[in-house]
């Protein structure tokens, strides 16, 4: 079966499609029986990601800069959503993303439907976010104690 998955652009690709294990690409072809079948929609989390120490940074310098609740702001959950297929029509399926996630089309499969949608936890943000400005605060005060050190010393 053919797999095409589309996002809103203002948000670009937000979920990743799984059918058990399987990563789903779109515009691949992929051996997804015609009746039965299960996705799984898993939620991006930037924060979770091989750049998480820069998005940590930009939000640390927004909350200095203007944005107290910059910090706050930072995803420390991620949606999953499972979906029955039902009855596929043809062999190709399409799946497209609307409002920034909130929604989604099924076009291909008419008897798809939505079996649980719930919010999972990811601990390892709150960790991060904790680390980050705990290491952000020691290097302040390595700063300072520096700073004063070289001036008793020049007094």
């Amino acid at each position: 079966m053919l797999i095409e998955i589309r996002h809103e652009k203002p948000l670009g690709k937000r979920f990743d499609v799984y059918c058990g294990d399987t990563l789903l690409e779109g515009g691949e072809e992929y051996d997804i029986p015609a009746e039965g079948a299960a996705l799984r929609f898993v939620e991006r989390n930037p924060a979770v990601g091989k750049r998480w120490p820069l998005l940590l940074l930009g939000h640390f310098l927004a909350s200095l800069f203007g944005a107290p609740d910059s910090l706050q702001e930072i995803g420390r959950s991620r949606t999953e959503i499972c979906v029955d297929l039902g009855k596929a029509k043809g062999d190709e399926l399409s799946i497209v993303f609307l409002e920034g996630g909130k929604s989604y089309r099924i076009e291909g499969a008419p008897e798809a439907s939505e079996r649980s949608r719930q919010e999972v936890p990811l601990p390892q943000v709150e960790r991060r976010i904790r680390g980050y400005q705990i290491g952000v605060i020691a290097l302040v005060l390595a700063l300072l104690t520096a700073a004063i050190v070289l001036c008793v010393r020049a007094a």
